[in-house]
This record gives structure tokens, sequence and C-alpha cells, in this order.
């Protein structure tokens, strides 16, 4: 049995070290010990020996507005440690906190970094284009940005594409969008868009590409020998400055193209001439464009074998053809050239109607200038001339022209204007049988007219080196069949 002052040691000995007059705060500790702003880290108070019966009650307080803390934690009874909570807002720029606890006259003191977002990705969609089309950036951050937001600074490389200084993340947001403006250009070029933050930077490359030949378009695609098409060419993008040189080539010498066209800066299309010669048989050329950058199209035009349209009226002078008109026989004579309007002309004297037709030959076609016969107006002027014969010959071509008749007197002067609205198809070559004999290479065409109301259709047929053998208009008992020609 144990001495009474050895018990009464023992129980000294068991009690001392639970008063809270002995305890102090010996550690703060805080994990993780650095966070995103917005996240929440766990601190943890030490005591330097565990709480007594009631529990020791320790005050925290954080050095900054970027975090907050409780202002006091209890230790429980039988415990040396405790843990509380400390909450993060998203800061602008990487800031460290001093996070102190305090007891007794004891203090601990531990540093949360509080870290500002960083830029994890730059995107662009899409990351190739032709040269002024505009792109979608992308700015992602790693964690949302503080209240006001946050400011990325924004650069290119390359005069090609532009991009606004400066994009900002809205407070609460993980990332924004801007745009980026690419200009037209000659060759493909590289444009490096980087975003710079306080602590990261992303680059990412973007190209910018000249235009391409999108089409290559030919109108009409099938003409007959002789007759002229015109070539259309349209481009992906935007021409860029000084313009775009595209090279043609066609790959037979009876279809001629210029040796290259030019798209003028700012524009995405133009047109080219393409003239033709006749051919024995018919044939299609392959007619091809490129551009500097290897782009190129290719259309086919077809040339189709047949008379030139310049030999379906002769009108050399002393030519002369013979139509029965019903009862009647009428005359067409060639006269050469004749003036008017001040103009020389191919004149023809038709003996029925007392009237002299003044023609001439374009690129289009035959078109008819004027009349002057005997009535009380004599001369009829075409604005513009009326297209008579035109240069495609193709089957299937048709043509719609408005032109002005001007009624004038012997002076001159306009009494009158009747408007004309005429449509003409070409139908095909046929065989036909007139006075003057059978022919098996006639063209035939047919017309739609309307003269201030006045409708009228009809067909007429032409033959090579000999000229019109047949005219009729519909509804008519009677029209005009060659009986004789030389």
């Amino acid at each position: 049995m144990k001495h009474p002052l050895m018990i009464g040691l023992s129980w000294l000995l068991v009690v001392v070290p639970t008063l809270g007059f002995a305890q102090k705060v010996s550690k703060v500790s805080i994990s993780p010990a650095a966070v995103q702003g917005g996240a929440t880290s766990i601190g943890t108070i030490t005591l330097s020996a565990k709480a007594g019966p009631s529990g020791v009650t320790v005050a925290i307080a954080a050095s900054g507005g970027a975090v907050s803390v409780p202002s006091s934690i209890t230790v429980g009874s039988g415990k040396n440690t405790a843990q509380f909570n400390v909450t993060t807002v998203p800061v602008a720029t990487t800031t460290a906190i001093t996070i102190s606890s305090s007891f007794n006259g004891s203090q601990a003191k531990a540093t949360l970094t509080v870290k500002a977002p960083t830029i994890t990705s730059l995107t662009l969609s899409p990351n190739s284009v032709s040269g002024g089309a505009n792109v979608n950036g992308t700015v992602n951050l790693n964690s949302v940005s503080p209240a006001g937001g946050m400011a990325v600074a924004l650069s290119s490389s390359s005069a090609s594409a532009k991009t606004p200084l400066t994009v900002v993340v809205p407070g609460g947001t993980a990332s924004a969008n801007f745009s980026v403006t690419t200009y037209p250009v000659a060759a493909q070029a590289t444009a490096k868009i980087t975003a710079t933050s306080s602590r990261t930077s992303i680059g990412i490359s973007l190209t910018i590409k000249p235009p391409t030949l999108a089409s290559l378009s030919l109108s009409p695609s099938s003409v007959s020998g002789g007759a002229t098409s015109t070539g259309t060419l349209i481009i992906s993008g935007i021409a860029p400055a000084g313009g775009l040189r595209v090279t043609l080539k066609s790959e037979q010498a009876t279809v001629k193209v210029p040796a290259s066209v030019t798209l003028a800066s700012g524009t995405t299309s133009t047109t080219f001439a393409i003239t033709t010669s006749s051919v024995p048989k018919t044939l299609t050329a392959n007619i091809t464009a490129t551009t500097a950058s290897g782009s190129a199209q290719k259309a086919g035009l077809t040339v189709v074998a047949g008379v030139s349209y310049t030999s379906l009226f002769p009108l050399t002078q002393g030519r002369s053809w013979t139509y029965q008109v019903g009862t009647y026989t009428i005359h067409w004579t060639a006269l050469g050239a004749k003036a008017f309007d001040g103009q020389k002309y191919l004149a023809v004297y038709n003996d029925g109607l007392k009237q002299t037709n003044y023609y001439n030959w374009s690129s289009s076609g035959l078109v008819l200038n004027g009349l002057v016969f005997e009535d009380p107006n004599p001369i009829t002027r075409f604005s513009p001339p009326q297209l008579q014969i035109p240069s495609n010959l193709t089957p299937g071509y048709t043509w719609t022209q408005q032109c002005d008749q001007l009624r004038c007197d012997a002076a001159g002067s306009v009494s009158y204007t009747v408007t004309q609205v005429m449509t003409g198809t070409i139908i095909g070559v046929e065989t036909i049988t007139v006075p003057a004999g059978t022919f098996k290479n006639a063209l035939h065409a047919s017309w739609h007219e309307v003269t201030d109301g006045s409708v009228s259709d009809g067909d007429i047929w032409y033959v090579p080196n000999v000229g019109m053998v047949k005219l009729q208009e519909q509804g008519m008992a009677i029209g005009y069949a060659l009986k004789a020609y030389h």
C-alpha cells in the first residue's frame, strides 16, 4: 500500500498538465498551402497540450480580404488540434495571405498563397482561312476571374491578321471570346496569335491562305465556229491589294483566250472573252485557269462545226435574191457600202416594199441599223441596232433584245417611237425545199416579237453563201420563198 503522501503526489502529477494556463498555440498549418482564387483550403490549429474539460478557444485572423476564416475555433476537451475552413475569392494577381492564431499570449502563423488565374489554352476557329475572313478566338483560364474581370493582352505577329489589344474575361467566368480580322494575301502567310496575362503567355498559329479558284464557267458553253463566248472566274475569297493574276490557257488553237486576267483588289470575280475560229468538225477545247499558288479550274468549250454566221447573208455588192411572196415576185439587191446617219453600212434594196435596209456585221452578229423607204415617215432608226442573225449558231441558243424604232420624217426628226421586244431561238440545221431548189444545210431560227402590244411569231431559214431562203410568219397565208439568187 502506497504512503498517503505518495497518493496525493500522483494526483497532482496527473492533473497539472490539463490546466488551461499552461496551454499555448504551437502551430498553424494550411493545406494546401497554395490554391486558385475561389478555392477552399483547410487550416489546422495545434496546441502544446491537450485541452481540458471545457476545451480551448483559439482566435484566428487573416491578413487580406482575399481570404475568409472564422474569428475563432474551439479545440475540444482532450484534444490538441482543431481544423477550420479557409475560403478564398478570385484575385487579379497572386497574393500571399498570413493566417494567424493566438491564445493566452501565444501566437502561430502560416502563409496561404492565393493564385491568380493563368491562361490554360488559346483556340482559333477555324485556324486556317482565306484572307479576308474572320476567325473566332477563345481564351480559357484555369479558374474564374475576379470581380471586375481579368484583362488578357492579345497580339499578332503578322499584318495579315489583326487582333484586339485586349480581351476581358468577365468576373466569375473562366473564358472569353474575341475576333481576329484577316486580310487578303497574294501568298500564304502564317500569323502567331498570342494571349498574355501577368503569369502566362500562350501562342497559336493562324494560316491565312490566298484566294483559290472556286469556279470557271463559260457562257455559252457551246458555240458555232467563229462565234464568241464569255468566261467567268469566281474566287473563294477576296483579291488582295494589287489584284490577283490568273493565267489562262486553251488547248486548241481555234479557241483563243487572253494570256492572263487580273481580278481587281477587293473583288471576287471577273470575266474574259473567248474567240473561236471555224472548225472542220465539232470539238471541245479545255480552258484552264491557274493562280500563282497553284489553284486551278478547268472548263470545256464545245465548238460546233459548220458555217460562219457571216456566210448566212452574203452582202457583197451585186448579189441579188428573187422571192415568191404569194402571187408577187420581189427582188432584193445588195448595193454595197452606203451612207446612213453619217456612217457607212451594207445596203440592201427591197423593190417590193420600196425600201433600203442598212446592215453591218458585229461580234454579236448581223444587225439592222435602219431603213429608208417611201412613205410619210421615210426613215426608221433602230436603237440599239436590231440583231438579225446572231454570231452564236448553236442549236438551242436563245437571245432577247429590246429596241426602239424611231420613225423619222425626211429631215431626220423623230415623229414617233415604237418599242419592240424580240426573242429569237436557233432551232438547228434542216433540209428545206423552195422554188429555188432543195437545200440540206438550211439554218432554221424562230422569233417571237412584241411591238407596242402587237405580237408576231414566225420562222426563218438561211443557207450558207446563199442567204435567206424562206420566211414564214405564223397566221399568215403567204411568206417569202426564194425563187432565184446570184
